[in-house]
């Protein structure tokens, strides 16, 4: 072994040069690389890459052969030399760099650097392998990038111009354009923030802005620019000085790229701010003579004159805003059918009262402007004896618009014009000049200074400003600070505060203003609000609301947002935790906050909360770990105080559509605050959080409020297995596991929300069975009466549970119908038994026959709308029934145009799968044309059920809102909302019945027509007389009975619908005599000696299975991954291996699989794994399931059934 160590691993051979390669790459493969060099006496052989004992490495670098062997620094140093020879040895090294590149990046990066020579290849395999370290984030972790980093670019290395940097420092900064270049346009904006912040913790800016590489230098400038590293400005001029028409070219091209005044196709999210755009123009126009003399100094002239005429400040505010802001009194009604404020409507507009055009500008004199301009001064600076508050502000534009004196009127109106006209120039703003404006622009519409049409562009203007949070957070700064003064008048424009739930950026605002937007959609104040007595009136003055919420949440409204450097830092020093460097980062990050006198501790628990604790679950540990170590009560009080502040607005958002961010959002902030409260040992107080009545609450008011409510309670009691004091025998804990153990116990509790409680005690060492029947708290209507609700909008009644399994899950359910938003809202906190009865009779009652709805003319559903005789409207207005009849009608008839196709699509591809499956050796014709339209007839109704309800809904109110608007009605507004709110609940269900008939009516033709081919082959066999014998076993038929006797959203008395299945399913039963009618089951064997040999077979499987999982279990733990269904499915396994032939337990192995899979697919879609991991789990439950197929096991009809069975009810369990 010394000698063959010698031979080839110590130099290159002179002649033959190529067997050596190939006898050195047979040696990585196969595990001979370490054999032969641990045996080794030459030191140079033997020797290891130095410092690799520093690396944080997964196990895989001791275990696997090929990874191991790079630990040897002879391997690299003599594969770099043979790469010198020729061309061809060149492109045969480094295609053997293609596996440590991506198995052990940071191995080989540590082995290159030793290595000695100017070999070529050696930086182009760095420059790969550096590209994995620079741009790292939650999304795509590597713990060794910092040491990786500092490795190369030590932390106490000052770059001078006079030094010469090492060809590894070298590489680094060729990495970093590199990986810029080589992405997409949707990654650069990201992964150039990344280099950024690396250059600039380097100090090497000015070293990369150097480069030849221009569409990355300029790109890298502007970024760099907005975060005032430099001036943009000086450094275009002096390289344009420097590199001339090559680099002002250069500039073209990327404004065209870039801007879209001249065409840029990207998204908006990848622009820059305008002011950007500007200093590049002038730039290039100051190098350019009022007389072109080439195309390229044409071109920029022409591209000057067109962005100055589009950014033209007077063009924009005339295109967006009258410069003569309207009076107080003027234009009520314009726009009062989006922003209602008056419960009467307003007088309508006369011939004369036109709303405002730019051809009606009103100029103001130069005295006028200065005043005004000077007022602004004094609030701005507020360090001179003069200086105003937001509020004397806002007191004196309102004196002034209410004075009787027509220069003071102007002065107030020169003050709001001047106000719109600088929304342009937002972005150039100090923070705190910013946020005073934003929040004068939303005090003058929270008091009213601006009407009708002013109004709605001005609140335009705010809604703009915070989609605009990729673009320029200075304008998302802005449009929070206004959103912030103004939300007391949210609960006025319903329909804006829609408009708010649907920007991009709605989960970056603080929780404060997520629950006044909530609510504002209700036409509601949050319940914080009102309890502080605030009263609930449509008073065009809201100036008595604003002084009433002056103290409302005073610690958000008093934030101190950081400048964006020291948001940088934090964010950097949080991206780099890791448990090597937690001590070192809790420092960096308290000597942070102590510069800047601990200021900003309300804006970082906001930060940390939503930012990171709500969406990294993974990372919970470590976040805990690392406060620990900061070890700040102030900020620790403030962390715990923002997570009981968000929770409780999950609680109370809307739960009426099943929102799987909020309840994984809700999950995680579960998980957190047990973490930081139980498992420390310190409590959770009922005045904070009242977990025992919110279980109950919740299980009384449906299983929408459950699926968020029981994770949530086990993710929290997760930390009482770390905690002395809560631990189980702790009476609080095992109070709140006995309510969860008889929530288990109810038949038709979902099968997700039975596995959370089953986790927990497996978490908990807890035997589930020891808790059974000790609990009867949910029973007690009492005590759910007398709780304070904690719990929102959305809630359903607890008895309308439906069961899960395939036979029962299409009945029809109270939970198909809507429940009134505000009247659930306000039912709920005043008389909660009332809700419960009101909402069963107004549902039940509505169920439809599916036979008494004729649909061959849509004419019919006009006969069959009901309208109540006794609505005050329809007294005052009768001429307006058949109006209402015919706009529902018309309602109706668009929806079923606009969804059958969508959905007979979708379920005739399943529909026609399954029963060809089913029945590919069927003779009997009826039978498989009855069992096609049963099922048809089934999956249609759920699937259109589901895509009808709410935007049906949605569609008739927002058509009857229309309607009443533009008519004159005799009535007030207040009881046009309740009409319209009588109407659909009076008549939804039977439009929504409408459509599902429809669309079944015409998808059963469809599917007689694409099956027609095969009932006639069918036809002919029995014609011939060759009747096969019976395919499909009983329980197979059993199904498809099921889904024809149960219809969702018609009632469950359709005899007419299977009897003709089951007339065709007697006679195939009668045919079964002597044959074993559960085919699906497994063969009976009949030899029993040879049954046996199975069996024993079956274990040995079952042995190594078990064996496999739980070393996948490991590596997953191993790396933060969810296990939880791995673990069910190995202890299933253990329980087969015990009775190899039990079917039910086989089925409940199926079922486990099938929720492991889904596992798998959270786990990726959520961005925190390795394909890799996923691959081989995903084969392992593959194989699992190929087991269970063999004949000599379960056979493949009942392993295919049984997986389609389980995929079946997990689909529309979710979706019913």
């Amino acid at each position: 072994l010394d000698i063959l160590g010698l031979t080839f691993f110590s130099k290159v051979w002179k002649n033959n040069a190529h067997f050596q390669q190939q006898v050195i790459r047979y040696c990585i493969v196969s595990d001979w690389v370490q054999q032969i060099l641990s045996n080794c006496t030459h030191p140079t052989l033997t020797k290891k890459v130095p410092q690799i004992e520093n690396l944080k490495c997964p196990i895989e670098y001791e275990t696997d052969c090929q990874i191991y062997c790079w630990k040897y620094q002879c391997l690299c140093q003599i594969l770099l030399d043979l790469s010198d020879i020729n061309q061809l040895t060149r492109s045969f090294v480094e295609e053997i760099f293609f596996m440590p590149l991506n198995k052990c990046p940071d191995l080989l990066v540590f082995a290159l650097i030793e290595c000695h020579g100017n070999h070529g290849l050696k930086e182009t395999v760095l420059i790969k392998a550096l590209l994995k370290f620079i741009c790292v984030s939650h999304n795509n972790p590597n713990p060794n990038a910092t040491l990786i980093i500092q490795k190369i670019w030590p932390t106490d290395f000052v770059y001078t111009p006079k030094i010469i940097l090492t060809w590894a420092q070298k590489s680094l900064l060729t990495a970093m354009v590199e990986l810029y270049t080589s992405s997409s346009p949707e990654e650069q904006s990201y992964k150039l923030s990344k280099i950024l912040d690396l250059s600039q913790d380097l100090k090497v800016l000015n070293v990369l802005l150097s480069s030849n590489t221009y569409s990355f230098v300029i790109d890298l400038a502007c970024f760099a620019s907005r975060r005032e590293y430099l001036k943009l400005d000086k450094w275009l001029n002096d390289k344009i000085t420097q590199n001339g028409p090559q680099f002002v070219d250069a500039c073209i091209q990327f404004l065209k790229k870039r801007c879209s005044i001249f065409g840029a196709t990207e998204p908006s999210t990848f622009s820059l701010p305008n002011e950007t755009y500007r200093i590049i123009l002038n730039c290039l126009r100051h190098h350019v003579s009022d007389t072109p003399k080439s195309m390229i100094e044409f071109e920029i002239i022409k591209m000057y004159s067109k962005f100055t005429q589009w950014t033209n400040p007077n063009q924009f505010v005339n295109a967006q805003l009258p410069a003569n802001i309207m009076k107080p009194n003027q234009f009520d009604s314009v726009g009062s059918h989006l922003f209602p404020e008056n419960p009467v409507r307003s007088p309508q507009l006369n011939a004369t009262q036109q709303p405002y055009s730019p051809e009606t500008e009103e100029e103001f004199t130069k005295d006028i402007e200065e005043e005004a301009d000077s007022y602004f001064q004094r609030i701005y600076n507020q360090d001179q004896p003069d200086s105003l508050t937001i509020d004397q502000f806002l007191d004196m534009l309102e004196k002034f618009q209410e004075s009787s004196l027509k220069r003071e009127k102007e002065i107030a109106a020169c003050m709001i014009r001047n106000l719109f006209k600088e929304y342009p120039f937002l972005p150039q703003y100090p923070d705190k000049e910013l946020v005073i404006t934003g929040e004068i622009f939303g005090g003058i519409i929270l008091n009213n200074f601006v009407k009708g049409l002013t109004m709605v562009n001005a609140l335009r203007y705010v809604m703009d400003a915070l989609k605009r949070n990729e673009a320029s957070a200075r304008y998302f700064m802005f449009g929070q600070a206004a959103l912030n003064k103004l939300k007391t008048r949210l609960k006025e424009f319903p329909q804006y505060c829609h408009h708010l739930c649907n920007i991009s950026t709605y989960r970056d605002l603080p929780p404060i203003l997520i629950e006044y937007i909530e609510y504002g959609k209700q036409g509601l104040y949050p319940p914080a609000h009102t309890q502080r007595g605030l009263h609930l009136n449509n008073n065009n003055n809201s100036k008595t609301n604003n002084n009433q919420t002056s103290s409302d949440n005073n610690q958000y409204q008093q934030v101190e947002i950081p400048p964006s450097t020291f948001q940088d830092k934090v964010a950097f020093i949080i991206n780099n935790l890791s448990q090597i460097n937690l001590v070192k980062k809790a420092d960096e990050f308290k000597e942070l906050f102590v510069k800047e006198k601990d200021q900003y501790f309300q804006w970082f628990s906001h930060y940390f909360v939503m930012k990171r604790v709500g969406l990294e679950s993974n990372y919970h540990e470590l976040y805990a770990a690392f406060m620990i170590k900061v070890n700040i009560s102030d900020l620790s009080a403030k962390i715990l105080s923002e997570t009981y502040h968000n929770i409780k607005v999950l609680l109370r958002s809307n739960k009426e559509t099943d929102n799987f961010q909020d309840r994984t959002m809700l999950k995680n902030l579960g998980n957190w605050l047990g973490m930081i409260t139980l498992a420390q040992n310190k409590p959770i107080l009922t005045i904070n959080l009242d977990l025992k009545n919110l279980l109950i609450e919740a299980f009384h008011k449906g299983q929408l409020q459950m699926f968020f409510i029981v994770p949530f309670v086990t993710k929290i009691l997760m930390g009482t297995s770390k905690s002395k004091v809560f631990r189980p025998p702790c009476p609080w804990t095992v109070k709140l596991i006995k309510i969860l153990v008889e929530m288990h116990s109810v038949s038709d509790l979902k099968l997700n929300l039975k596995f959370e409680v089953e986790v927990l005690c497996k978490h908990l060492e807890l035997d589930i069975n020891d808790y059974v029947g000790k609990s009867l708290d949910l029973k007690n209507k009492e005590l759910f009466m007398k709780l304070e609700p904690q719990l929102g909008a959305g809630s359903m009644p607890r008895n309308n549970f439906v069961p899960t399994n395939i036979a029962s899950v299409l009945e029809p359910s109270v939970q198909m119908f809507p429940i009134f938003h505000q009247t659930a809202i306000e039912n709920n906190s005043i008389h909660p038994q009332a809700v419960v009865s009101n909402q069963v009779n107004a549902t039940t009652n509505q169920v439809q026959s599916y036979n008494e709805i004729n649909v061959n003319n849509i004419s019919n559903l006009s006969q069959s709308i009901v309208i109540q005789p006794n609505l005050q409207i329809i007294v005052l207005n009768p001429q307006h029934k058949n109006y209402i009849r015919n706009l529902i009608e018309k309602c109706v008839q668009e929806w079923i145009t606009f969804v059958s196709e969508r959905v007979i699509k979708v379920c005739m591809v399943t529909t026609e799968t399954l029963v060809k499956k089913d029945f590919a050796h069927e003779s009997n014709a009826e039978l498989m044309r009855n069992a096609a339209h049963k099922m048809m007839r089934s999956l249609v109704a759920g699937y259109s059920l589901i895509n009808t309800q709410e935007p049906l809904l949605n569609r008739i109110q927002m058509s009857l809102h229309n309607y009443f608007q533009s008519k004159p009605m005799n009535g007030t507004k207040e009881l046009i909302d309740s009409t319209i709110q009588t109407l659909i609940n009076d008549n939804l269900e039977l439009c929504v019945c409408f459509v599902q008939k429809t669309c079944i009516e015409r998808a059963i033709e469809e599917l007689d027509k694409r099956m027609k081919p095969d009932f006639e082959a069918r036809q002919k066999i029995s014609a011939d007389g060759n009747k096969k014998s019976p395919s499909i076993s009983l329980k197979q038929l059993q199904i498809y009975e099921e889904m024809g006797r149960n219809i969702a959203g018609f009632t469950t008395n359709q005899s007419s619908f299977y009897s003709p299945m089951d007339n065709a399913s007697a006679k195939t039963t009668n045919n079964y005599s002597g044959v074993n009618v559960l085919s699906a089951a497994p063969h009976n064997y009949q030899h029993n000696e040879h049954n046996q040999v199975h069996v024993d077979a079956f274990v040995v499987i079952y042995d190594k299975l078990i064996k496999h999982l739980s070393e996948l279990i490991q590596e997953f733990e191993y790396v933060h991954y969810t296990t939880e269904a791995m673990h069910q499915v190995l202890e299933i396994l253990k329980v087969s291996k015990q009775n190899p032939r039990d079917q039910a337990t086989a089925v409940s192995l199926i079922k486990n699989v099938i929720n492991g899979l889904r596992e798998l697919m959270l786990n990726a879609e959520a961005g925190v794994t390795d394909l890799a991991v996923i691959s081989r789990a995903r084969d392992f439950y593959l194989i699992l399931l190929k087991a269970l197929a063999d004949q000599r096991a379960y056979n493949l009809r009942f392993t295919t059934s049984n997986v389609t069975r389980s995929v079946l009810e997990h689909w529309i369990a979710m979706n019913t």
